[in-house]
């Protein structure tokens, strides 16, 4: 399990997100394994909510 640090309460959260890149207007793109075991991206707000998904297609 992945955790992140909330700077304003600096209360350590766990994370099932392999990766969470930079904030930008309130969105964050995130990496995670889905339920399937494949890799899925999407984008969370700042209370760690997935509000999109992105489909990735298969380069072959």
């Amino acid at each position: 399990m992945n955790y992140i640090l909330d700077i304003k309460s600096g209360e350590i959260i766990e994370t099932k997100y392999r990766r969470i890149y930079r904030f930008n207007s309130g969105l964050a793109l995130v990496e995670f394994i889905n339920e399937n075991k494949k890799m899925t991206y999407g984008y969370i707000d700042k209370k760690g909510e997935l509000k999109i998904m992105k489909e990735v297609r298969n380069k072959f």
